[in-house]
């Protein structure tokens, strides 16, 4: 709830009954389709910062690993890419992931990609040709940012999804929003000690995120810088990353950021 620019509380349907819920500050963390994140300004509409990631899983597939794999290709280019987790010799999650205007230009839906991954790549040829859908396929939406927004006003913070906390080039963003809940956390204690919810009062939020998350963010956006170019370039990228990794034994994340550093 909203009243003369300043957040005063929640309304929410309880039971089938619509409910208020007066508060002197809030922490919107209701996910990617926040309304509240909408209602205050803070909803991210980019089509080329808003992906789509789709998930479903499949039995039947050939010449799998146990290694986790990512397939970045024209079509997708330079927009995202498709991933098989192993859960078996023959089974595992397969998903597509890809930013809303390009999913827009394709002309298809989620579901769709799949299919086309399948029949139109050599590897998606190999991979789900004899694979069969195990349930059906899920999807949701992920708004990501360059940098850390406007994400606190009069009596509101936001964070996660809600305040578009994805990272823009994998799609990760559990490590940011953690981070973001940690801060509204401690920004949240102060302003009830001096009882000042004011956007003033709520403004070490955001250099607080500024401090945590801008590292991650600085990371992961010049991995997008190769990975959202052009395909030689991708290419480059994968082959040195893959060498960086193998030969020094590392985690994703760390392998990551040495090759970054060069």
């Amino acid at each position: 709830m909203v009243r003369r620019g300043v957040v005063r509380g929640v309304r929410a349907v309880l039971e089938g009954q619509i409910i208020e819920v007066e508060s002197d500050l809030v922490i919107v963390a209701d996910g990617a389709h926040s309304r509240l994140a909408h209602q205050i300004g803070f909803y991210n509409e980019d089509p080329d910062l808003v992906f789509y990631g789709a998930r479903g899983y499949f039995e039947g597939i050939r010449e799998m690993t146990d290694m986790i794999e990512f397939f970045y290709f024209d079509m997708f280019a330079p927009s995202g890419y498709t991933w098989i987790f192993p859960m078996s010799k023959t089974k595992g999650n397969v998903g597509v992931f890809i930013t809303e205007g390009a999913l827009q230009r394709s002309g298809m839906v989620l579901n769709d990609l799949f299919d086309w991954w399948r029949d139109n790549t050599k590897f998606g040829n190999i991979r789900l040709g004899e694979a069969r859908l195990l349930g059906e396929i899920k999807g949701w939406r992920l708004p990501a940012t360059w940098a850390v927004r406007e994400n606190y006003s009069h009596g509101v913070m936001v964070a996660g999804d809600a305040g578009n906390m994805i990272e823009a080039a994998f799609g990760g963003g559990q490590d940011l929003a953690m981070l973001a809940g940690q801060a509204a956390a401690e920004t949240a204690i102060e302003a009830l000690k001096q009882k000042d919810y004011s956007a003033e009062a709520l403004a070490p939020y955001k250099q607080k995120l500024l401090e945590r998350q801008t590292p991650i963010y600085n990371g992961y956006n010049a991995a997008r810088k190769f990975l959202f170019t052009n395909t030689p370039d991708l290419d480059r990228f994968i082959d040195r990353f893959a060498e960086e990794a193998a030969s020094r034994d590392l985690g994703f994340d760390e392998a990551l950021g040495r090759f970054l550093r060069g």
